[in-house]
């Protein structure tokens, strides 16, 4: 791996806030897929990639599957909690992932179990919604973005 690329990396996420966004206005519009875009080779040869927690809002279409988060996942986040020095109740936090759709693309993200109860009364099922997501990183090739908050459409 580039050396040098290696230490610039981790000279930026450093240097970063850990979750930049300090209120819901830091969030701005963006896809998941521009996102991907813009760091497709940033874990290149990296078994992991810790991101700052960089927070955008994306509008997508919710399926309403839900499943247990793996333990790949699981694992990704708690690395991702302790590099940055943040609470283990931030981990605790998540144990779900919820199916949505993006520009027919089928993604599951990982949302905070407090929000899963409001989402299922106040977004009927195969409707849009605008999700509050910050892009924590990747482990290996599976990005991984937490949804912190959602508004009706």
């Amino acid at each position: 791996m580039n050396v040098i690329r290696l230490i610039t990396l981790l000279i930026v996420v450093f240097f970063s806030q850990i979750i930049s966004a300090e209120g819901w206005d830091d969030y701005k519009n963006n896809t998941i897929s521009k996102m991907l875009q813009n760091h497709e080779n940033a874990n290149e040869g990296l078994d992991y990639l810790f991101m700052p927690g960089l927070p955008f809002k994306t509008k997508v279409r919710y399926l309403a599957s839900t499943r247990n988060i793996s333990d790949e996942r699981i694992d990704f986040i708690s690395k991702w909690v302790k590099t940055h020095g943040l609470s283990q109740k931030l981990l605790k936090s998540y144990s779900k992932e919820i199916l949505f759709e993006e520009n027919n693309v089928k993604i599951w993200l990982p949302i905070q179990d407090v929000l899963i109860p409001y989402l299922r009364r106040e977004v009927p099922v195969e409707e849009e919604v605008v999700l509050f997501v910050v892009l924590a990183g990747a482990k290996k090739n599976d990005w991984v973005f937490l949804i912190n908050e959602f508004n009706t459409i």
